[in-house]
């Protein structure tokens, strides 16, 4: 290598650039005449950089050079021969019979290979070979001159040997280049799900880019995992443009084949935009309307449901449907709908309020998607950062979160990139780092903000309020609170409750607790009646706040009491030390109460718990926000019926 180095140097009078010269070494393969051709063409190059990244065997010198020297001088069957395996990246004899249409291709690979005659052996056996870059460049071009029209049956004869052979991935590449669109689609459908073609640079996707739209528009499950794929690589717009297309095309017939498959992706447009009650109805019609030995769209449409269902806080039909999703999934061998399967279920623990639980489902997760797609550990990072974040481990939460934006990163796959922003400004703020909280919180708003695929763009932009008020600027979330009067409006529900939440956090510090305390009984019984104990938990903890805040001491320490019987198994911390002096002073008060904790009773509330939870607030912390916190005659929560008192003891007791 540095004798190449120094003999271009010398005979150039300049030095390429390592990069360049890494190049022109890669095509030229050690090949000492190759160097002294690549100066010939190199001298007087007015752009080099061009000339290196564009030299192969056509170049003028190496084409006239291997054409007298090597290619001519070779009898004609070998001639032949050369020109008829070039299409080949490697070759083997039987390979080589079946593409010629001979049978002595093992005697001639054994002259060529004695006569060094520019091909490489691929194993020790010498079975299996390769010709030097430069002159498959040569042969390629050659071929293509003299027998243009032979060249795509030479592919076809050499996807049908790899077809047979279950060398799929070079059968179809093959078959691509004749243009076979027919066997190209059916090992399409073979391959769609197999785990090694998925990935940040699918091999799987440019096979179906390189198939004409009016062939590939023809069949419906390659067509909607490719629109899946362009999703989650968060590309939303080019998703909504080919689904956009594909409908076009498809709704011309609107009670044809693809009838069904239309429904799905309408559905699949409406999820992209976030729109989950949509998602839910047209995936529901799908699943009425398809027959029953239609897997594959079933296993989609389920997911979709399961996913949906998530975003809008449903847990008991999330555990249904996720189940659902995960048995058709693995049916149907997509190991990409499984680990799928998988985050919903961890998310479904989440929402249960069950960390330990869900540590353990990352555990799972982490093995599965280790042996499937590392962009799957993205979202699992995400939220194990959150359980030791809400365990008040931060440096192992800033450890995972690290970690997942480096398969972001990696993979390319950012739809969850928002959320992990919102993350880390958690994880920044509690410890301490304001300034670096906000810089991130406000990463996370413009990456939602961008034309990407992206979810909890509520709970973002929340937060950011919360943060703003945690370090004293109200007057932005005034302004926030004004231009989310709508939505603040709306009726809770799942995906209103972090926006529903920052407005309560906004009432109760500038005076309106009465507004806020009748927005969070509001929302407690929207999260009690579908069974999402983490939403409680944070509920309840804001209005003993709010009840605190209004001179209702006895109903404040009974929210917490309840909070913390909630919260006690999944071992949360931080959601009480991030409210600041208001709950630490509630909960000291609570410890000592001997009416509702007393060592060795039963009681709905651990001391040793407490006490963990008063260990973790910091000895000084910031005055909060106090501005008409006192208003007379303030609305009061009404009782909770004795269903909801029902339905939060089985919480409690995990039914």
């Amino acid at each position: 290598t540095q004798e190449a180095a120094d003999f271009l140097a010398r005979e150039l009078g300049f030095v390429l650039s390592p990069t360049h010269f890494a190049l022109m070494e890669k095509r030229i393969e050690g090949w000492l005449a190759g160097w002294q051709l690549a100066v010939i063409s190199l001298k007087g190059q007015p752009d080099v950089d061009a000339f290196v990244h564009s030299f192969a065997g056509d170049d003028r010198y190496v084409l006239d050079y291997l054409i007298e020297q090597v290619f001519e001088r070779q009898p004609e069957s070998i001639r032949n021969f050369l020109l008829q395996t070039s299409i080949l990246d490697r070759f083997c004899g039987p390979l080589c019979d079946a593409v010629t249409g001979q049978s002595d291709s093992q005697e001639n690979l054994r002259h060529l290979d004695r006569s060094n005659l520019f091909i490489h052996p691929l194993d020790n056996k010498r079975q299996w070979y390769r010709y030097h870059r430069l002159f498959t460049d040569l042969l390629r071009a050659r071929l293509a001159h003299v027998k243009k029209d032979l060249i795509p049956v030479l592919h076809q004869r050499a996807g049908t040997w790899f077809e047979n052979e279950a060398m799929l991935s070079e059968a179809l590449s093959h078959f691509i280049q004749a243009q076979d669109w027919a066997k190209t689609i059916a090992l399409l459908n073979r391959l769609a799900w197999t785990k090694q073609y998925q990935g940040p640079t699918s091999t799987l996707i440019k096979w179906l880019t390189a198939i004409p739209e009016d062939i590939l528009f023809t069949d419906s499950r390659l067509c909607l995992f490719y629109a899946e794929y362009l999703a989650t690589l968060g590309d939303i717009e080019s998703c909504k443009m080919f689904l956009q297309r594909l409908e076009r095309i498809w709704q011309a017939d609107p009670a044809g084949a693809n009838a069904i498959s239309l429904l799905h992706i309408r559905g699949t447009i409406c999820f992209i935009e976030s729109n989950f009650s949509e998602t839910v109805s047209y995936a529901s019609r799908v699943l009425k309307a398809l027959p029953p030995d239609e897997k594959v769209i079933r296993a989609s449409a389920t997911l979709a449901l399961a996913i949906s269902n998530v975003f809008l806080g449903k847990v008991t039909e999330v555990e249904t449907t996720a189940a659902e999703a995960l048995a058709l999934n693995q049916a149907i061998g997509n190991p990409f709908g499984i680990a799928r399967c998988y985050n919903i279920m961890w998310m479904h623990l989440m929402m249960q309020g069950k960390l330990q639980e869900a540590g353990s489902a990352f555990e799972r997760m982490h093995q599965t998607a280790r042996g499937l797609f590392a962009y799957q550990l993205v979202i699992p990072n995400i939220y194990l950062a959150w359980i030791y974040y809400q365990w008040n481990e931060l440096e192992k939460a800033k450890k995972y979160i690290q970690i997942a934006f480096d398969v972001a990163q990696r993979t390319g796959r950012t739809p969850y990139v928002g959320f992990a922003h919102k993350v880390n400004a958690e994880i920044l703020s509690a410890g301490g780092e304001k300034e670096a909280a906000l810089a991130e919180i406000e990463s996370g708003v413009k990456f939602i903000e961008s034309p990407v695929l992206h979810f909890f763009t509520g709970e973002i932009r929340a937060y950011r309020a919360q943060l703003w008020l945690r370090t004293g600027n109200v007057d932005a979330v005034k302004s926030w609170m004004a231009s989310n009067q709508t939505q603040i409006a709306r009726p809770p529900s799942f995906e209103n409750e972090h926006p529903h939440l920052a407005a309560a956090r906004y009432w109760i510090a500038t005076g309106k607790v009465e507004e806020a305390r009748r927005l969070l009984q509001q929302c407690y019984r929207e999260a009690t009646a579908h069974e999402r104990t983490d939403s409680i938990i944070k509920i309840l903890l804001l209005s003993a706040i709010a009840d605190q805040k209004s001179g209702r001491r006895d109903e404040a320490l009974a929210s917490i009491t309840t909070a913390l019987s909630l919260s006690e198994a999944g071992g949360y911390i931080r959601l009480y030390v991030d409210e600041g002096p208001d709950m630490q002073g509630l909960l000291t008060s609570l410890s000592k109460s001997p009416s509702i904790v007393k060592k060795g009773d039963p009681s709905p509330v651990s001391s040793t718990y407490l006490t963990k939870i008063l260990a973790a607030f910091p000895q000084s912390v910031d005055k909060p926000l106090t501005a008409g916190m006192h208003a007379p005659d303030l609305y009061k929560l009404d009782p909770l019926s004795e269903r909801e008192l029902e339905v939060l003891q089985l919480i409690k007791d995990g039914l």
